[in-house]
């Protein structure tokens, strides 16, 4: 991308509501035939990391002859900082099978190129560092080209991060993205430079989260499934949205959204405003409103209504559960009746209230129960249509009542008296009434 296509993307994207975007240092060299940038630059002599190509005065002037490559990366990161926006930078895609860089990375070469990365950009405050690049530094290395190095890059890889680390100014999150669907904590738990978790994951992102959740570090999504993708399985608007859905609701602190046409930046312009990228921000915003509610994964928050994990599937919920034991949110892509396990919630007032959303989540208010359990049907909205409706509800202040109490039914007073029948009102899934 040129200067201007960067601020024109970047703008985009945060208007949107994304707060982070994801990088490659350098160009895909296995998959795409352009090897130099937007200005036709290089970042390397003959491809020796030890060897950054670097042309006169660094300057951010693209007109000038001395802008070279890595002008233009530290372009990048500047007008990125200025839009309060972070970058998820990849030094190296090592590529699938090895396809790109992995061949060029050595134990020996490694140190001066994090040298380089961190004397240019080790004091900016905006980035952050994801190694490797869908591959397995091991033994994954059936598409490195022919007289490139096959060898284990477990300790390049470290050399490299470590370095890296200990030589920048300012002490940038750092990960691995390995080969789909390993975690980097099969692989780096434990060393200095691994500060967050990359889950690289299939469409059941629930699955991978909460393999690398609670281990003592931050999990991202860094990678699911994308839009619009060519091979199997491709994933329609409500299948896309429900990886984010999963992820955060399985204990996730970020998620990365991809469209196919929008990461190799041509002709990307034409789908940023893609349903899917929009669905995406609505989870964040949602997940942000209840950041102060310290929400932690409980799978045991349900009594009936989990749902299997089948491939390809809508049919598992998610729950989450606030510290204080009162705010419960739960995901569920179809329909089902669920179970709510009352026992995990402390008592105290209950808060009625509306709707939250006006996209099928919704809050449930005044739950009396004697069995200290709670059973709602949750309806899909028909169709797709643009909405989530009936996927998402939010529990708020459950209070249990020790007396003996009529269970929910449709009909009846409001509640008052024990034993009365009663309904719940204000629960709505987009166009039609809830009933309990």
């Amino acid at each position: 991308m040129t200067q201007e296509q960067l601020s024109a993307y970047f703008d985009a994207r945060k208007a949107q509501g994304f707060n982070t975007i994801q990088i490659s240092l350098l160009p895909f060299i296995g998959t795409h035939p352009k090897e130099t940038n937007a200005y036709d630059k290089l970042p390397f002599n003959n491809r020796n990391l030890a060897s950054p190509l670097l042309i006169g005065t660094p300057t951010a002037d693209s007109t000038s002859v001395d802008y070279d490559y890595w002008d233009h990366v530290e372009y990048a990161i500047d007008l990125a900082n200025s839009k309060n926006l972070l970058l998820n930078l990849v030094p190296c895609w090592y590529g699938f099978g090895g396809a790109d860089w992995r061949g060029y990375v050595t134990e020996t070469n490694v140190v001066p190129y994090a040298e380089f990365l961190a004397s240019r950009f080790g004091n900016k405050p905006n980035i952050m560092w994801l190694h490797g690049g869908d591959n397995n530094p091991d033994t994954d290395t059936a598409r490195v080209p022919a007289g490139l190095s096959t060898a284990n890059k477990i300790t390049a890889t470290n050399t490299f991060a470590n370095t890296l680390r200990s030589r920048s100014l300012v002490s940038h999150l750092a990960s691995y993205h390995a080969k789909r669907p390993v975690s980097s904590y099969d692989y780096f738990n434990g060393q200095p430079w691994h500060t967050y978790a990359s889950a690289y994951s299939r469409e059941q992102t629930y699955q991978y989260v909460s393999s690398s959740y609670g281990r003592g570090l931050p999990t991202v999504m860094t990678e699911a499934y994308y839009d619009n993708r060519s091979v199997n399985p491709v994933l329609n608007r409500q299948r896309l949205r429900a990886q984010a859905w999963w992820s955060y609701l399985s204990g996730a602190a970020g998620f990365a959204y991809g469209h196919e046409n929008v990461w190799g930046t041509e002709g990307w312009e034409a789908f940023l405003n893609a349903p899917s990228a929009l669905d995406a921000i609505e989870v964040k915003r949602f997940i942000e409103s209840r950041a102060g509610s310290k929400l932690k994964p409980v799978p045991s928050l349900l009594t009936q209504g989990y749902g299997s994990s089948v491939v390809g599937s809508l049919d598992k919920a998610t729950t989450l559960l606030s510290d204080n034991k009162k705010i419960a949110i739960g995901y569920f892509p179809n329909s089902r009746s669920v179970t709510i396990d009352l026992t995990q919630f402390v008592g105290g007032a209950v808060n009625p209230g509306q709707p939250v959303r006006n996209d099928g989540s919704w809050v449930l208010t005044d739950i009396w129960n004697p069995n200290e359990s709670w059973t709602e049907t949750v309806t899909q909205n028909p169709g797709d249509g643009g909405g989530t409706s009936g996927e998402l509800w939010t529990l708020t202040d459950p209070w249990v009542l020790t007396e003996s109490w009529t269970n929910p039914s449709s009909g009846g007073g409001t509640g008052t008296t024990e034993g009365t029948a009663w309904n719940i009102a204000n629960i709505w899934n987009g166009t039609e009434a809830w009933s309990v």
